[in-house]
């Protein structure tokens, strides 16, 4: 770009951002994101987005915006990353790679990062990032043989690394999740070892000595885990209900709104933990429609664990009244009931709803 049309640009973006100044509204935070592209700025689109989601949690075109932000800042990070690695490869390099990978969900692209790191001479490190990639795989998979892998090479990560927590913490969260509490608690022994006094650990020490009488060992555990469905894999409901945030409650109250207020939308809903969220419905049957649409997820998740799906992402059904979408993250469950097919911009409200304000794995 010229040196008159750096000028020109950046005299339009500073009219931009006066313009949000005096009215913050959707479009103008919009066009101050898209000027700033424009101008050679588009490392600030990002903080502009989260910026204008504060006050309109709602927009779809905001959600979209950002995560179109995000995932270009990372995906330049690592092409410049693989750059310097051809150049002069050192472990602070692939390190900062595999976690970028996981940073963007991308969980098989960092589990072969960490191989190639390791087939290069890495020790310890490059173990304990293939094992936290590749529970990371499980976590949003639910297969059998990522759930393994990760529990082998976090062993040796902790054999290669006996002084270094992080492989035993990723190990305790592991087992924890499957439901091997009697090898947690011996994980959360040597934890101790290495960080004595520490609250939480004691914490959850007692918790898995209490958990840790019958429960069987992680082979046993991670087989009937995975053929039951993810719901064992999921944290128990109760505490992710306990540990909701207020913040990210309002959030999801804004975009159920939006949704159940577009034409021919009957209701929406959103799931967590215990806590039921209805817009387009009121009483009786908003409760009932809520639980149906629960019930309906919960068992559509075990069927696609059964026959090898892995995790369930998006439910759709069709019928004679309507349709349903359905969904799902880590922690939350979202379903709209609409007349109609459901349109793309419906689609990813629903999506974002589900699985990234309620945590997809």
């Amino acid at each position: 770009m010229s040196l008159f049309g750096r000028v020109f640009h950046r005299s339009r973006q500073r009219s931009a951002a006066r313009r949000v100044a005096l009215d913050p509204s959707v479009q103008n935070y919009l066009a101050l994101a898209h000027e700033s592209v424009v101008s050679g700025e588009s490392s600030r689109v990002e903080a502009i987005c989260h910026e204008a989601l504060d006050l309109h949690p709602e927009s779809s075109e905001l959600i979209q915006m950002a995560r179109r932000a995000a995932r270009l800042r990372l995906d330049g990070r690592v092409r410049e990353l693989e750059a310097d690695l051809l150049l002069a490869p050192r472990p602070a390099l692939w390190s900062e790679l595999i976690e970028v990978h996981m940073e963007s969900g991308r969980f098989a692209r960092a589990q072969a990062a960490a191989r190639r790191w390791r087939q290069a001479g890495g020790s310890g490190e490059a173990l304990h990032l293939e094992s936290c990639a590749s529970m990371g795989a499980f976590f949003g998979g639910g297969v059998r043989e990522d759930g393994q892998l990760a529990w082998e090479l976090g062993q040796r990560a902790v054999k290669a690394m006996p002084r270094d927590p992080r492989p035993l913490e990723t190990l305790i969260a592991l087992s924890g999740r499957v439901g091997a509490h009697g090898e947690r608690r011996t994980l959360l022994a040597r934890l101790l070892e290495l960080r004595p006094g520490e609250p939480e650990a004691e914490a959850a020490f007692r918790e898995s000595t209490q958990q840790g009488a019958n429960a069987p060992e992680f082979a046993q555990a991670l087989l009937e885990c995975t053929r039951r469905g993810v719901l064992d894999v999921d944290p128990p409901e109760d505490q992710v209900a306990a540990n909701a945030q207020p913040a990210r409650k309002g959030s999801v109250r804004g975009l159920l709104k939006n949704i159940a207020r577009q034409e021919g939308v009957h209701c929406a809903t959103y799931h967590q933990g215990s806590t039921a969220l209805v817009q387009g419905l009121t009483g009786a049957a908003a409760d009932r429609t809520a639980r149906s649409f629960r019930e309906s997820a919960h068992k559509t998740r075990e069927l696609a664990a059964r026959v090898g799906l892995g995790r369930l992402d998006l439910l759709s059904v069709e019928g004679s009244h309507g349709s349903l979408l359905t969904s799902a993250g880590k922690l939350g469950i979202a379903t709209v009931w609409c007349e109609h097919e459901p349109t793309d911009e419906l689609t990813g409200q629903l999506a974002y709803l589900g699985q990234q304000l309620g945590g997809k794995s």
